[in-house]
Order: C-alpha cells, then sequence, then structure tokens
C-alpha cells in the first residue's frame, strides 16, 4: 500500500480518496474526492507497493476504514472510543461517514466488526485545501464503541516529542488504498515500512508546500500509500509502545509508483488542537469506581469524577498480566475504602487510628466506609473490621488540576485492634528521603478493575513493578511529574486501574516493608489500549511518601 502519493503536474496532491466500486458493502455512485496538484516530478513506476505486505486480521487495530457520503474512501485512525483522526481534506465536504473498526477484509464477514454512521465532524478551521496545510480532522462517533482484540485506540505522541523530527525512523501505514495506480481500492488491509526523511528532503521535491507541521517519508523503494489511504495513520514503535505521529495527507501527482516521498500531516504539531477538541488526555487512570457487584452496601453506583491530564499515550492492558490474587493476610496493612457508600479507593492502614489515601479520592467525600482484614468483600471474612468516618484531612495544596499532592488520611473515629489480618505498614524513615527507589522492585495491591470493561474485583490482588525514574516518567507525562512523585513501568502490562487509587505502592528492605507510594494516577486516553505484540507501557503514578 503506498503512502498518500498522487500530485499531478506542478502542484502536490492531497492524497485522495477515492470510490467504492467493489465492495458491495454500500450502494453508491463512485467518484473521487478532487485533490489539488503539487509539483511534477519524473515518473518511475512501479505495478504495486513493493515490499508492502497483507495484514493480518487484529494486527492494525486501530486502523478505521471511511465511506465518505456512502461513495468514496479513507483511512482513519481510531484515537479515542468516540473519535477518528483522519485528514481534512477526507472530511471538508462530507456530511455522512460509515466508520468501519476491527476490519481486514472490507467485503467479507467479520466476527467482532464494527460499522458505525456519524454525521459529525472538526475539521481543522485553518485547514487550508490549496496548500494542504492543517490537513487534520475528527469525526465524533455517536456513542463509545466497545473496544477488543480487534478493536483498539492507538496512542499519540507525548508533548515530550514536539521537538522530535522522528528523521531516519522507521515507521508503518497502513490501509486499503490503491496498490497501484490503476487499480481500485484494495479489499485487504495493508501495510508497509518507511523511513522518515527531513522537512529539508521532502521540500526538494515539493517546495514550499512542506512546511514544519508536515512529517515526509521516504518513496524510493516504490513503497509508499496511495489514493484511499488518505487519513490513515503513520505510526512509530518506541519501546514497545506504537504512537501515531503521522495521517496521510498527500504525494506526488507523477503516481503513487513515482518514487516520490509521500507526505503526512505531523501529529505532534496538532497536540493541542486534539486535546481541545476531542477531550483526550491523561486521566487518572486509578480513578475510584463504582461499588457494583461486592454486595456489601446498597448504593446507587458512580465514578468519582477525576480531573483529566494532558495528552500522554493512552495505555492500559486488559488485565494485570502476572498480577495475582492475595493470600488472606498477606497483604494486612491494606485497606478498602468505600467513599459515599457509592465509589471505591484503596489505602493504607499506617496506625491504628488513620488510614492513608489519595486525596483526589477523598476531596468531596463527607463520609467512608473502611474495611480493614478484607480478602473477598463480598464474603464473610472472620476478623475483619469495618469502620466508618467522617473524619478526613486533605494535603493543603493538593491541586486537582495538576494532580500534585494527591494524598489525604482518614481519621477513624477510635483505634483498631491489630491481628494476624490487621496490621499497620511501615513509612520510611527521613534517610530514606534522597532515595528515588529508581530500579527497586515494589508491590501494588487492591481491588481495583483488572480491566477497563469490569467493575471492581471482589478478591484482592497484587502485582510486582519497578520503579522508574522521574526523567523517564516525565517523557510521558512532562510537567506532571514533580519531585513528589514516583512511577512503575508498566511496559510488561502490569499496574493498577481504577479503583486502586489510594492504594500502597510497597517495597521490602531487610525484611521490611515500607510503603514508600500512594496510588495516585496513570496515562489513558481510556484504560484499553492493549495491542497484542506491541504491547504499550502503562505508567502508574503515585504520591510520594518518602
Amino acid at each position: 500500500m503506498f503512502t498518500l502519493l498522487c500530485v499531478f503536474s506542478l502542484l502536490v496532491a492531497s492524497l485522495q480518496a477515492v470510490p467504492v466500486e467493489e465492495f458491495g458493502s454500500l450502494d453508491v455512485t463512485p467518484m473521487d474526492v478532487q485533490v489539488h496538484l503539487v509539483e511534477d516530478a519524473p515518473e518511475v513506476v512501479a505495478p504495486k507497493i513493493v515490499n508492502g505486505q497483507q495484514a493480518t486480521r487484529g494486527q492494525f487495530p486501530y486502523q478505521a476504514a471511511l465511506y465518505l457520503d456512502g461513495s468514496s474512501f479513507c483511512g482513519g485512525s481510531l484515537i479515542s472510543t468516540t473519535f477518528v483522526l483522519t485528514a481534512a481534506h477526507c472530511a471538508q465536504s462530507i456530511s455522512r461517514f460509515t466508520v468501519y473498526l476491527g476490519a481486514q477484509a472490507l467485503s467479507a464477514s467479520e466476527s467482532g466488526r464494527v460499522i458505525v454512521t456519524s454525521t459529525s465532524k472538526i475539521v481543522h478551521a485553518s485547514y487550508n485545501p490549496s496548500t494542504i496545510a492543517n490537513d487534520i480532522a475528527l469525526i465524533r462517533l455517536p456513542s463509545a464503541v466497545s473496544l477488543s482484540s480487534f478493536i483498539q485506540t492507538i496512542t499519540l505522541p507525548g508533548r515530550s516529542l514536539t521537538s522530535n523530527t522522528f528523521a531516519g525512523s522507521s515507521v508503518t501505514v497502513s490501509g486499503w488504498g490503491r496498490t497501484s495506480d490503476t487499480s481500485g481500492v484494495s479489499n485487504q488491509l495493508n501495510y508497509v515500512g518507511l523511513t522518515v526523511i527531513t522537512n529539508s528532503v521532502c521540500s526538494s521535491y515539493f517546495g514550499s508546500i512542506i512546511i514544519s507541521s508536515t512529517i515526509c517519508a521516504d518513496g524510493s523503494n516504490r513503497q509508499g500509500s496511495c489514493n484511499g489511504d488518505s487519513g490513515g495513520p503513520m505510526v512509530v514503535t518506541s519501546g514497545g509502545q506504537r504512537i501515531q505521529i503521522g495521517i496521510v495527507s498527500f504525494g506526488s501527482s507523477r503516481g503513487c509508483t513515482a518514487g516520490y516521498p509521500t507526505a503526512y500531516a505531523r501529529v505532534t504539531s496538532f497536540l493541542d488542537w486534539i486535546s481541545s477538541n476531542a477531550g483526550i488526555s491523561i486521566k487518572l487512570c486509578n480513578s475510584a469506581v463504582p461499588v457494583e457487584e461486592v454486595g456489601r452496601l446498597d448504593v446507587t453506583p458512580m465514578d468519582v469524577s477525576v480531573p483529566l491530564v494532558e495528552g500522554a499515550p493512552e495505555v492500559v492492558a486488559p488485565k494485570i498480566v502476572n498480577g495475582q490474587q492475595a493470600t488472606r493476610g498477606q497483604f494486612p496493612y491494606q485497606a478498602a475504602v468505600y467513599l459515599d457508600s457509592s465509589s471505591f479507593c484503596g489505602g493504607s492502614l499506617i496506625s491504628t487510628t488513620f488510614v492513608l489515601t489519595a486525596a483526589h479520592c477523598a476531596q468531596s467525600v463527607s463520609r467512608f466506609t473502611v474495611y480493614l482484614g478484607a480478602q473477598a468483600l463480598s464474603a464473610s471474612e472472620s476478623g475483619r473490621v469495618i469502620v466508618t468516618s467522617t473524619s478526613k484531612i486533605v494535603h493543603a495544596s493538593y491541586n486537582p488540576s495538576t494532580i500534585a499532592n494527591d494524598i489525604a488520611l482518614i481519621r477513624l473515629p477510635s483505634a483498631v485492634s491489630l491481628s494476624s489480618f490487621i496490621q499497620t505498614i511501615a513509612l520510611p524513615g527521613r534517610s530514606l528521603s534522597s532515595n528515588s527507589f529508581a530500579g527497586s522492585t515494589v508491590t501494588v495491591s487492591g481491588w481495583g478493575r483488572t480491566a477497563t470493561s469490569t467493575s471492581v474485583s471482589n478478591q484482592l490482588n497484587y502485582v510486582d513493578l519497578t520503579v522508574i525514574t522521574n526523567s523517564a516518567c516525565s517523557s510521558f507525562f512532562g510537567s506532571y511529574i514533580l519531585a513528589s512523585t514516583i512511577c512503575a513501568d508498566g511496559s510488561n502490562r502490569q499496574g493498577s486501574c481504577n479503583g486502586d487509587s489510594g492504594g500502597p505502592m510497597v517495597v521490602t528492605s531487610g525484611g521490611q516493608r515500607i510503603q514508600i507510594g500512594v496510588v495516585s494516577f496513570g496515562s489513558g486516553l481510556g484504560l484499553h489500549s492493549w495491542i497484542p505484540n506491541s504491547i504499550r507501557p502503562c505508567l502508574q503514578s503515585f504520591a510520594g511518601t518518602g
């Protein structure tokens, strides 16, 4: 499949949408979106995408196929459960989009495929069809789609990558576009590996139409994208994580196999636009979750509304890989905290009268029901203690916008009796205040969701993680990472999820367990982005207790 290529003479052309003819999925009148031409170039023709390959089902679960007004065709990418990212030249004059998600063979019947019709679009206000500047658009889906092994969101780059040109990087472009200048849209999803070139090199082909918000891929091996691939994703893999850095935009008018570079809208140039229009941001991945299935309280389920943090990679595994179910008494310091009898967080017993938790769990809550000595929340357990408290102390400098100082205390009405099932956890001595714990193995425990589609777990679970440096963490979350933050790597698809907020991060030193973190926030365009064979890091950040 060739990258958006197809400039005719003397002008670069936005890689065209192409007519829907051979699929038979829609009864339409074929037509091509008219595109602008750019500069002339020597024609080097190849009959097909050399070294391009047919994708396997689920290989690119973020890929979207777009039928435009039932007549033309473009590509796109699922960036959240409610938004598809595409090119402005695909969307500008279109009133109805039929979006295929989870598809590979468009004309075949496929289980797990979702087809959605949308009439809602957001085209960049500064899109210029003459210069093809700001060639980016969003399609708003009528309702959130359910994610699966065939349907996943793609990560967008963090702001720390805005100065990265990606020149020399290997990227993958996928789509159903023409496999030659004379063929129709492909029925099969295809992909090709390309290399990013500098904008300076790209300008030598296309002139001033190449601007800072453009990113180009080399086409000298007669590889790339072609008509019908417009709007599709250019993806780089970094640290095992797939990140979309480009949107198929335009190519050479000499033809898709002419050996010219292909050009894309540079996603890092549009992060603010995407964030403000799609509401995509890093959220408290470990937010409180509704109490539904545990059956201990008669409540109306709801989620605590937690602050959103700005655009980092959307991550999270469908379950805690290598996480385990705890045995009774294994984590005797663990507390389960019901918030106003409706939502749920974790906590830790740090003295006989105080439970440590996160500020975002406690801030707007008036009553806490605290379970101590529990393992299976819905079962009857001997030695378990249930205490109700209305007394809390939230850090005076807690900032729900930046999630700084995300720490709080719940004061119990009286001292609890300790037992084999109920114990306090040690806090670090001041001698450890300068210890970053980077590289240390830590344990996080809680009853949080084991997948985005599930409710709170009835069983206490735990997972072992590795602390990473704040510098590494900042590359994902930027200025939200402070000296008072400690982060754990989640690249093995491990970590905490909604309902684990406020729970403990514990290190073992000299045979003693010491709490060094409080579950605070994580990454998430949604807690749902596990992609088979391309694991994304799921970083959980914690309020430091050191």
